[in-house]
């Protein structure tokens, strides 16, 4: 419990097998009442079919915005702040309780 913050720029698309593993260590290390700050892909993305682009660019699963959020609250998170951009990457801001 040593972090205010905790930044996560899309990384959790690169390790989907280990993806819940990642969360909890940023909940672990975090203070109560830190934040953990998570961007991920718009949803434009997975509107015009580059999901099947994954391997190509070294990802291994996007998240939606609902799964992202969903797995944040099951390590223990609360939301905070959601923006879901349709045309520039988005983001979520939870807090450890």
């Amino acid at each position: 419990e040593d972090f205010d913050t905790v930044l996560d720029f899309s990384s959790g698309d690169h390790v989907a097998e280990r993806r819940e593993q990642m969360r909890a260590e940023a909940f672990r290390v975090l203070r109560p009442g830190g934040f953990y700050v998570v961007t991920y892909a718009n949803r434009a993305f997975f509107q015009d079919g580059r999901e099947d682009a994954y391997g190509d660019f070294g990802y291994e699963k996007r998240q939606s915005p609902e799964e992202l959020l969903s797995e944040l609250q099951s390590v223990g998170f609360e939301k905070v702040v959601y923006r879901d951009n349709d045309n520039a990457r988005s983001g979520i801001v939870v807090r450890k309780s």
